[in-house]
């Protein structure tokens, strides 16, 4: 008898589109070795098409459905609907006041992704007969609300979900409501946090506690940055907008007075802006906006230039592994301690800031690190060290496929 094939359907928000999701590049490496097939959906589509292994198969079914409520699915499903958003009305955590009064945009909600979950259905259905099939979504938003209503309707056994930062903490959302979180954490089988912190706050919802696992993603290792070679340079990575807070660093590298270099990468809306408060600083720290730069790229960076630290001035987080990044070459990190990032890096491997930082506290250490190249290389142990003891890829993969499998 012949073996049933192994196959994964998730949802992503934009990958393998864009630049963001960059951690999907390494989960997906183990999902394409332990899974025959994967049927991976985004559910937007913009430019910059990444490479998929070669058994990962892309459907651009979501990325173009209609942003109108469909009349017919709306006669069908409207008692449905009504049932699903009175539950989450009625044992709303919080924010319920927000939904009460947006119930008609919530309603035009669940309608859609009632006509796209049927779509979703048919455009797999064929391809997993006789498979053993597990499903992923890989943020709790549209594609989870799919899943469970498939769920719900008994047209898919179980799937999972996993929560970063903008899909956990309330006050991330509008109105401080997470949609469809009640019905979502019902129907999943079991729901995967980045973060411990993250765990912790899912877990007090008291929204099926029981369900919820704490599973930190994972870096590949590259080795370590370059050797020290007395100048002292300063790396950033994030995207520009507000939420990172990019002005704090230029407001920290205004108040160093020797030699410096600062680099970010990354793009957003910000970046005219911040290009032109950094153009005031002083002679002495030598500046650059990077963009996008590809993950292999930016760990080559890493790698073939010297580091001295890591600036992440965040305002909220998730389980940032972008620091994670840093810190598999031996970087040191100066972080705020937002969301998970206290999980990655502390006083031994860097810099814990406050959530609303002293600025002096970061120059203070930055010229320190200037002036014992001691203190470098100790910050640097350690955070290797913190990197293969808790975010190596290979370990935190395997087992967040694992639990997958055993769904």
């Amino acid at each position: 008898m012949a073996r049933k094939k192994n196959i994964l359907v998730m949802i992503t928000q934009k990958y393998p589109f864009g630049y963001g999701e960059v951690y999907l590049e390494r989960e997906l490496r183990f999902f394409s070795e332990a899974f025959d097939e994967v049927l991976l959906y985004p559910l937007n589509r913009v430019e910059n098409k990444r490479a998929l292994p070669s058994n990962v198969y892309l459907n651009e079914l979501f990325c173009d459905r209609s942003a109108k409520v469909n009349r017919g699915y709306a006669i069908k499903k409207l008692l449905a609907a009504n049932k699903i958003l009175a539950s989450e009305m009625k044992h709303a955590v919080r924010g319920d006041d927000y939904l009460k009064a947006n119930k008609k945009e919530f309603l035009a909600q669940l309608i859609m992704a009632y006509e796209l979950a049927d779509k979703f259905h048919d455009s797999f259905a064929e391809k997993i007969s006789g498979a053993n099939t597990k499903f992923y979504s890989v943020w709790l938003d549209e594609g989870s609300l799919v899943m469970s209503l498939l769920k719900k309707d008994k047209r898919l056994d179980s799937y999972v979900l996993r929560l970063h930062g903008y899909d956990l903490y309330d006050d991330r959302r509008e109105g401080g409501y997470m949609p469809f979180r009640i019905f979502c954490f019902n129907q999943a089988s079991k729901i995967f946090v980045v973060s411990k912190k993250g765990a912790e706050y899912t877990r007090g919802l008291n929204i099926c506690p029981e369900k919820v696992l704490a599973n930190y993603s994972g870096s590949d290792d590259y080795g370590l940055t370059h050797e020290f070679e007395g100048d002292i340079r300063v790396v950033s990575c994030s995207n520009l907008i507000s939420l990172k807070r990019i002005n704090l660093i230029i407001d920290v590298l205004e108040k160093i007075s020797f030699p410096i270099t600062w680099k970010h990468f990354g793009d957003g809306d910000e970046r005219s802006d911040l290009e032109s408060l950094a153009v005031k600083l002083p002679s002495n720290v030598k500046w650059s906006f990077e963009g996008h730069l590809s993950y292999e790229n930016l760990m080559k960076t890493y790698s073939d230039q010297h580091w001295t630290c890591f600036l992440h001035m965040s305002e909220s987080e998730g389980l940032p592994l972008a620091l994670v990044e840093a810190m598999s070459f031996g970087i040191p990190v100066i972080a705020c301690d937002v969301g998970g990032v206290r999980e990655i890096v502390s006083n031994d491997e860097g810099l814990l800031l406050d959530p609303d930082p002293n600025l002096d506290d970061v120059v203070e250490f930055i010229n320190k690190m200037n002036s014992d190249p001691d203190l470098i290389r100790k910050k640097s142990e350690a955070a290797r060290s913190k990197f293969l003891a808790d975010f190596e890829a290979t370990k935190n993969y395997e087992f967040f496929v694992g639990q997958i499998l055993d769904t």
